[in-house]
């Protein structure tokens, strides 16, 4: 419509310009804005082809096989959960959050289990002795080995280097998600301005 109306007044100062009324330079920039126009009219008709073509993936259809086209009419959304309760779904939804939880619960454990095998292990027993002439005799024993060498060490350092870098990588996971919901929700929020503005303003007339 604004391109339309563009073109209409380029023919009128056209016009204008053939009987005397206007100077060249005045229709050199009428043609100018008309053609500004048409250029911008034709970015946002290839952006319009684009988020249809990614709306079309995200839904998992073909955009060549199945193309999409959108009708409806500028409407305000209702009762959008609070950014906190947005940001607790998403912590515990996400399958990549999800995943750095369980390396970072199986590093632990791997961690526990080496600083077991550290431990020595206690034997206790009871035995039995008959001595002809002197009666019987039971007998109970306590051992446990001295290790001279930690030969777990290593392991122990290697289990505790991973589980700091789970954990490490969990954090900034956790970061990262709360940052890309934070930006989200701030251009949600703006576009919803937007659109009220135009619903409420410009759309009427």
């Amino acid at each position: 419509e604004n391109l339309a109306a563009f073109e209409q007044i380029l023919t009128i100062s056209d016009i204008r310009y053939r009987a005397g009324d206007i100077d060249g330079g005045e229709l050199a920039r009428m043609r100018l804005a008309t053609m500004q126009v048409r250029n911008e009219l034709r970015a946002k008709a290839m952006q319009l082809e684009n988020a249809r073509r990614e709306l079309a993936l995200l839904l998992g259809r073909d955009p060549e096989t199945a193309p999409l086209d959108i009708e409806d009419q500028f409407r305000s959304a209702g009762s959008v959960p609070a950014l906190e309760d947005l940001l607790a779904t998403a912590i515990s939804r996400r399958p990549d959050i999800a995943a750095a939880r369980e390396y970072e619960a199986l590093s632990t454990a791997d961690l526990h289990l080496q600083q077991r095998e550290r431990r020595p292990e206690f034997t206790v027993g009871t035995e039995l002795r008959r001595i002809t002439n002197d009666g019987n005799y039971v007998g109970v024993f306590f051992s446990i080995p001295l290790p001279i060498f930690d030969r777990n060490r290593g392991e122990i350092g290697r289990a505790r280097a991973e589980q700091l870098q789970a954990q490490g990588e969990l954090r900034a996971l956790l970061a990262q998600v709360q940052t890309e919901m934070r930006n989200g929700y701030a251009k949600w929020q703006l576009s919803r301005e937007v659109i009220g503005s135009l619903d409420g303003e410009m759309l009427e007339d």
